[in-house]
């Protein structure tokens, strides 16, 4: 059962900027102090990395028709690949994501060799805060795709490792105080994110494939059903999220973010 509830609590809140690994956090915590039975030698790695792949399909659906035009500046046609333009942008897009992903994955090697780890109940609280000042950012434009600004995700994106910090709401953050309207900011926030998503879920895949036993004892037809529900479910919840922030309403959810926040610090003790 514990399984299932991470699956989907993993794979809905991706897509939101409320911390999914906070969240699991949280998860783990409670059913720790509830003295809830949890599978024993669970491959906590192995499934994290596999979650990655449910969220990677849905942001590609989301967002495919969004970045085609904001990259080639053109619609979706198979002749646009036939045009040296087309291939100098996607250079450039490229460079772009490589610069953010080299930078976010120093920090990701940087933390199993160890770096200041900061409570959850603390990540919860910036999360709110980074999801609040939304409301005061002033509207921008497109996304140039300049390095500087690359360094500038990367560098947001791979500080936000610890649970309770949500890299999607401060990347977002980030995009917006970099000049991009609310809507680019967004689409720009989950592409930075994207090449970490498919390694991820490409590792996640391998150590599948080399141990199925932990497909057939941890996920089996129910597992992959909730995986199947959870992630329907999350393409949905990003429209919303979309609309939201056009709307200029993102920022109610940091109100939410206060119930993560007490349940950190009611169950902290158990831990």
């Amino acid at each position: 059962m514990f399984i299932f509830f991470w699956i989907f609590i993993q794979t809905v809140a991706e897509v939101l900027p409320i911390s999914s690994s906070g969240h699991i956090f949280l998860l783990k915590q409670i059913w720790t102090c509830c003295d809830l039975y949890i599978q024993p030698n669970i491959p906590w790695g192995t499934i994290d990395f596999l979650l990655h792949v449910p969220t990677f399909i849905v942001l590609l659906l989301f967002f495919f028709s969004r970045w085609w035009k904001m990259i080639l500046k053109k619609p979706i046609a198979f002749s646009a690949f036939y045009e040296r333009d087309s291939w100098m942008k996607i250079a450039r897009v490229l460079l772009f994501l490589g610069a953010s992903s080299t930078i976010t994955t120093l920090f990701w090697w940087k933390r199993y060799y160890g770096y200041f780890a900061v409570p959850v109940s603390i990540g919860f609280l910036l999360t709110a805060a980074a999801i609040l000042s939304l409301k005061f950012i002033p509207k921008g434009g497109d996304c140039s795709w300049w390095v500087r600004d690359a360094v500038v995700l990367g560098f947001v994106q791979g500080s936000m490792m610890n649970a309770g910090f949500s890299r999607f709401a401060f990347t977002l953050v980030a995009g917006r105080m970099l000049g991009y309207s609310p809507r680019v900011a967004l689409a720009v926030s989950f592409l930075v994110e994207l090449p970490l998503l498919f390694g991820a879920g490409v590792k996640g895949l391998l150590e599948i494939y080399q141990n199925p036993e932990i497909f057939t004892e941890y996920f089996a037809i129910h597992g992959v059903f909730v995986m199947l529900v959870a992630a329907i479910l999350s393409y949905f919840v990003l429209k919303l999220v979309d609309r939201m922030l056009e709307k200029g309403k993102l920022h109610y959810i940091s109100g939410y973010m206060i119930i993560p926040f007490i349940i950190s610090l009611v169950f902290e003790r158990c831990s």
